[in-house]
């Protein structure tokens, strides 16, 4: 009896040694890296000026979330709200878009 004890607390140790290494590879850091929006689709939200000039907002549906992003845009002429976008550099937290043609 005292190798069947022994035989069932090890085997009981290995199960929860396992259980346990699977439990802490199911935790989510959740911080986001920005550099993964580079070439995702988004909408205007809040028009965006011409020129690089601040005050527009974007929204872009990241796989974890919904983002709602300050952003800015080269071209001469704003970008009106629901306008699709492409985001192609991110600085500061602030991306710079293009529209889909």
């Amino acid at each position: 009896s005292l190798a069947a004890a022994f035989f069932t607390g090890v085997l009981m140790f290995l199960i929860i040694g396992i259980s346990m290494r699977f439990i802490m590879s199911l935790k989510s850091d959740g911080t986001l890296n920005y550099e993964t929006l580079k070439g995702m689709h988004g909408t205007v939200y809040i028009s965006i000026p011409g020129r690089l000039e601040r005050g527009g907002q974007v929204t872009i549906a990241h796989p974890s979330q919904l983002l709602y992003l300050p952003a800015v845009q080269e071209g001469e002429q704003s970008l009106p709200a629901g306008t699709p976008v492409e985001v192609v550099a991110v600085t500061a937290g602030v991306v710079t878009v293009k529209p889909l043609h």
